[in-house]
């Protein structure tokens, strides 16, 4: 099971992270990441927790393929 999380800040990105690649085998660990997302869209509530830029936690291959305007990888 690919699994693909979009967050709005990089703490929850991490907190993500961190789980994938606890739930993945260890192989497949090397192929979980974080990727900025730039944000598209006007916001419904302007939180003081989030930020311009979203993020995506996932495979590669699934986070590739589903997302075409990724930003730069993070980890």
């Amino acid at each position: 099971m690919t699994r693909l999380v979009k967050v709005n800040t990089l703490a929850v990105a991490k907190r993500w992270f961190k789980q994938l690649k606890a739930e993945t085998h260890p192989i497949a660990r090397k192929r979980i990441g974080i990727w900025k997302l730039p944000y598209q869209g006007v916001r419904a509530a302007d939180y003081g927790y989030s930020s311009n830029t979203n993020y995506v936690v996932g495979n590669v291959l699934s986070v590739e393929t589903k997302i075409p305007n990724l930003g730069e990888r993070i980890a």
